[in-house]
């Protein structure tokens, strides 16, 4: 699998899944049977996800913010495309800090 195919299946599989927690049934099962409950029905759906990226998997169920994970994604592509890593870096860099460097800098 090439890495645009495995970026394009991170994504879309995250997406698939961010719209699956969402449903009210899923909503529902959350809220009456628990999280661990919760959690270990989706493990059983997306096992492949979850034994590959662990933490991503944990981040979306869990409902946290995972915008930065798009920034990098669309950095690796950058990089796949030809943009240098060096520059990727550097964007991410200042993407990190715009968010919560310089803010309390008063930059």
């Amino acid at each position: 699998m090439s890495a645009t195919e495995e970026i394009d299946l991170i994504r879309n599989t995250a997406n698939m899944i961010k719209a699956f927690i969402n449903t009210d049934e899923v909503q529902h099962m959350k809220r009456r049977k628990g999280f661990e409950h919760y959690k270990n029905h989706l493990i059983n759906i997306f096992p492949s996800f979850y034994e590959d990226f662990e933490t991503l998997f944990n981040m979306i169920i869990e409902e946290k913010d995972t915008k930065f994970l798009d920034h990098m994604l669309d950095g690796l592509e950058d990089i796949e495309n030809g943009k240098s890593r060096e520059t990727v870096e550097k964007d991410l860099g200042e993407q990190l800090a715009s968010k919560y460097l310089y803010p309390k800098i008063n930059k």
